[in-house]
């Protein structure tokens, strides 16, 4: 609410009598009062909140019933950001005319500011009751229910507003907002667009239309817009954010590279740092890459995404401690992350860590237990007699009842395939052949492995299989949707029936 002006009414200035000095009398009384008003609107224009008030309360002390002089301590008490004594003057000023429909406004934005969105609503829809183009009430209720996600209800509203106030740019923005969430997109588009002809500097808006086209996926159009948005503006973060993203799409990763990096200038974070040494990989510098992850995890030191992506960089760069530390911190914080897990046990394996590998390999079979990854790398321990056991271990493995040997067999054997490790994959084979042997899948794959040797494609040996009659019951080929994660690795190859919880982790840029 604005502050009142020096000429509002005061109310009634007397009642008729008889005599004429209680007349004069009444006049005096109503001159100090208007006088203490005055004074108190004048303090309340230089800021001093507290003196004016002061003021206003002279004033009601002789004119007791005024609805003005109680708006205005409201309104002295609003400014002070004191909303609750705010309400309560407001609604002493309510009860004495109850059709003044800006006292009922000013009641309704207080408890608006008060986060009281409820009764907020019903302020602002008996003011439309008794105004129905209330212009402040329109917008003011249809951000209430926008900030609600109702955004039907709002774009009525907005809609409303805006037949009334063709030059609403506040409205007309809203209005957007409401069309890019329910994803009408071009609606939403052009609105953007009309409003920056009435306000061609508005970056936020510059900024909104960008992200719309970004989430049409009109990422050139998007680009073009957040382009125009400078690094110091308060949109500037998010502009370049998003304009790294549009840039992974259209697979220009330099130039993804170079906003990703004006994003960190800005806002250093750990999903800029993150999506940067991203981006780096596709680029094919390693060195960027590990020195962005490295940062995000100084920034964060659990980032989840960042900690994976690390660790396999380090991996593949034979960096097996450094790898090892990421992925035992990784899987410390996601007990469920089968990926974690079965990359420990390939490290462990590297490093001649034995037990440890076989640990590892447990506690991704407990969430998984068909896991081709964690097989394959028990069944090198076995192969290379570096684990206590016969040739025919896999039988005395815990698994659930849905798993029968056939599929252990040939997810081991799919391990070695996509290996390309053609001879072992070869012996798995014929092992699932003695359990279904009957199986035409099995022996055509049997059958173009033994034909083509090491010049055989994989795929076409997993298609042959993908054919068989024989299909797993539990088959799990990712850890998605599952209940809670599994106890501590437990020594030796006992999988038991555990289901998976959760998918690993992937970075995204912050938004």
């Amino acid at each position: 609410p604005a502050v009142p002006s020096r000429g509002y009414s005061l109310g009634s200035a007397s009642h008729a009598g008889d005599a004429a000095s209680a007349r004069g009398e009444r006049r005096s009384a109503n001159g100090a009062a208007a006088e203490a008003n005055t004074k108190g609107v004048d303090l309340l224009r230089q800021g001093h909140h507290l003196e004016a008030v002061r003021h206003f309360k002279i004033a009601l002390s002789i004119e007791t019933g005024s609805v003005q002089i109680l708006n205005n301590i409201g309104l002295a008490y609003a400014k002070m950001q004191d909303f609750g004594s705010a309400y309560e003057w407001y609604e002493r000023a309510y009860q004495q005319d109850v059709r003044d429909i800006e006292t009922l406004f000013s009641l309704a934005w207080v408890e608006r500011k008060r986060q009281r969105f409820l009764h907020a609503k019903e302020l602002f829809q008996k003011v439309l009751d008794m105004d129905s183009n209330h212009l402040k009430a329109l917008y003011l209720l249809g951000d209430i229910l926008k900030t609600g996600q109702d955004y039907d209800g709002a774009l009525w509203h907005f809609e409303r507003l805006v037949r009334l106030d063709p030059q609403s740019v506040e409205g007309r923005v809203s209005l957007a907002q409401c069309y890019e969430q329910g994803k009408q997109y071009p609606r939403a588009a052009q609105l953007y667009s009309n409003v920056l002809q009435l306000a061609p500097g508005r970056m936020d808006v510059i900024f909104f239309l960008g992200r719309v086209y970004y989430l049409a996926k009109q990422y050139k159009q998007c680009l073009a817009q957040f382009e125009r948005v400078p690094d110091s503006d308060p949109k500037g973060f998010e502009a370049r954010t998003h304009a790294a993203k549009a840039c992974r799409e259209l697979e220009d990763h330099e130039r993804a590279v170079g906003n990703a990096e004006r994003a960190a200038r800005l806002r250093p974070h750990p999903d800029v740092m993150h999506f940067l040494g991203e981006e780096c990989l596709r680029l094919g510098d390693e060195q960027k890459a590990a020195m962005a992850f490295g940062s995000a995890l100084e920034m964060d030191p659990n980032h989840i995404p960042t900690l994976l992506e690390l660790g396999q960089l380090m991996f593949r760069q034979s960096r097996l401690a450094e790898a090892e530390a990421h992925f035992t911190r990784l899987s410390e914080l996601d007990r469920n992350s089968i990926t974690a897990l079965k990359t420990l046990a390939l490290i462990n394996l590297k490093q001649r860590k034995f037990a440890a590998s076989q640990q590892c390999c447990d506690a991704a079979l407990r969430l998984d237990p068909l896991n081709q990854d964690a097989f394959w790398v028990l069944a090198e321990l076995h192969r290379q007699e570096q684990v206590p056991g016969d040739s025919r271990w896999f039988l005395g493995l815990r698994t659930p009842p849905d798993v029968s040997v056939a599929d252990i067999c040939k997810a081991i054997a799919c391990g070695y395939l996509t290996r390309k490790q053609v001879t072992e994959a070869l012996i798995w084979l014929r092992q699932m052949q003695q359990y279904v042997p009957s199986d035409a899948g099995v022996q055509e794959a049997v059958s173009i492995l033994t034909r083509q040797g090491n010049a055989v494609n994989p795929q076409e040996v997993l298609d042959a299989l993908q054919s068989s009659r024989h299909r797993p019951a539990s088959r799990r080929s990712s850890p998605e949707a599952a209940p809670p994660a599994p106890p501590a690795p437990a020594t030796g190859s006992t999988a038991a029936p555990r289901r998976a919880s959760a998918g690993d982790p992937s970075g995204a840029l912050a938004s």
